[in-house]
This record gives structure tokens, C-alpha cells and sequence, in this order.
């Protein structure tokens, strides 16, 4: 399902830099693991309904084994189970996929794949993807730790595009929810994109808004990234259990936008 407003949404960084930012989340979520039997792997993540950190980690583990997979073999996930047997050492388990996904990430961007489109079907697409999904749960894993670090600002507004452009779509066609017939803008506070003017706002649309209507959200890139994956709690639309620092919404049938399942 394409999104009418997508071209004037920014897309992607180089390859190297989002092999970066998923080499430096999935060190972070490393060194952050627990020791082996700890009882810190019981730890609630509290932006992921009834997961505990070893449900987060396991879940982050069979993802790096089914890119691996993808790129590799170029095949579904489907009828593979690649869930760590009783009794792993599950930080070493995590360790030895994400380095094998690392390894499989090096690939040239244009290197066939398998991936959830068949116009984008490359180890390009499964390098944004990478990016903000270990992004997402490192949050996720620090907060359920209590040691949350900062994202870097033009990842979360590439994030928010991915978001935008991407998976709300995604998530309209197979029926989670409507766009409003007023669209959905959010705008990125913290700088312009390469494509705009110093001092704008970074702006992006999804649906047929009237031309520069006002904002449904307005706030830094990185909070209105978490509140889009419901990592952050914005007045009236639900999400983690952590407040959104600096968020303003427009009225009420913005709450009601940011409410919507614009992610799974």
C-alpha cells in the first residue's frame, strides 16, 4: 500500500551508518545483560505487555537468526524455530546471533534477500529494518533495567519516517485501523532534515492533510519516535510506562491519531 505523502518524507540513511547504530544497540543490549540464572531476566519490560526481559531477549535472538536466514538462504521464517533450549546461556545465545546477523548485514545493500515486499527485496531493506528494530528493543531492555540511554536524532527521525511512509500503511491494509480523513502530521523539532531549509521544523505526513495544516504532534524526533512505537505515554493515547518529555498535540483528534495502532 503506497503512501501519497511519502515523497515528501525522508528516507534512509548510507548502509554504513545504519550498520552502525545496529552495532552499537546490539552492544548496548550485550552489555546490559545479565549474568547467567540472575533474577533480573524475570524483569518486567514495561513497554511490552506481559514480556519479561528474558521473553524481550529471546524474541530480539530469533529475529538476528531469521535475517541471517533471509539474507543467506533467501527464505521465510515460516516453520523455523530457532528458540534457545532449556537452560542457555541466553546472553551468550543473544551474542552468537547478533554477531552472525552483523556478519550477514555486511553484504552489499543491493544483495538479493528475502524480505516482507517483493519490490524491496534486498539486504538494503533488512538494514533500515535492523536499525530501528534493535533500536526499539534496546529502549525496551534498558527500561526494563532501568538504565535507558539516549537516540541519536537523525535515526529516530529516519525511524519516523519508516513509521510514516511504511508501516502504518501496512497496518491499514491489513485492517488494524482508518486513516482520518484529516491525514496525520507530526513534526520533529530538534532540526531540519538534508531536504529542508535551517530552522524548519521536520516534518512528516501520511494520508492527504491540507498543505501545511498544523502539526498533530510536535516534540523531538526521539520522543515522538517512542510514542509512535508506544514506548512513550502522550496525554490521552495510551503507550509505555514512561511519560513523553516535550510533546504537544494539536487537540483531541490528534490524541485520538497517536492512539491509533500505527505500529504492531
Amino acid at each position: 500500500m503506497s503512501n501519497p505523502a511519502a515523497a515528501s518524507n525522508p528516507t534512509e540513511l548510507s548502509p554504513d551508518a545504519y550498520r552502525a547504530h545496529i552495532a552499537a544497540d546490539i552492544a548496548r543490549v550485550a552489555e546490559i545483560l545479565p549474568a547467567h540464572h540472575a533474577p533480573e531476566w524475570s524483569a518486567p519490560v514495561p513497554t511490552c505487555g506481559e514480556w519479561t526481559l528474558r521473553d524481550l531477549v529471546v524474541h530480539l535472538g530469533i529475529v538476528h537468526r531469521m535475517v541471517v536466514r533471509a539474507i543467506a538462504e533467501r527464505v521465510s521464517p515460516r516453520g523455523f524455530d530457532d528458540s534457545p533450549a532449556e537452560g542457555t546461556d541466553l546472553s551468550e545465545w543473544f551474542r552468537e546471533g547478533a554477531a552472525a546477523a552483523l556478519e550477514a548485514l555486511d553484504a552489499p545493500p543491493e544483495t538479493p534477500a528475502w524480505t516482507f515486499y517483493r519490490d524491496r527485496d534486498t539486504v538494503g531493506f533488512w538494514l533500515r529494518r535492523q536499525a530501528m528494530e534493535n533500536l526499539i528493543h534496546r529502549i525496551d531492555a534498558e527500561l526494563a533495567l532501568g538504565a535507558e540511554t539516549g537516540i541519536d536524532v537523525e535515526l529516530a527521525r529516519d525511524g519516523i519516517a519508516e513509521v510514516i511512509d511504511d508501516i502504518a500503511h501496512r497496518m491499514v491494509a491489513v485492517g488494524r485501523f482508518e486513516l482520518p480523513d484529516r491525514g496525520i502530521v507530526v513534526e520533529a523539532s530538534d532540526g531540519p532534515r538534508d531536504d529542508q531549509a535551517a530552522g524548519e521544523a521536520a516534518r512528516f505526513e501520511i494520508g492527504t492533510p491540507e498543505p501545511r495544516r498544523a502539526p498533530d504532534a510536535t516534540g523531538p524526533a526521539a520522543e515522538l519516535l517512542l510514542a509512535l512505537w508506544k514506548r512513550r505515554t502522550v496525554s490521552g493515547t495510551g503507550g509505555g510506562g514512561v511519560s513523553a518529555a516535550d510533546i504537544e498535540l494539536l487537540d483531541e483528534e490528534a490524541a485520538e491519531a497517536l492512539a491509533l495502532p500505527l505500529t504492531p
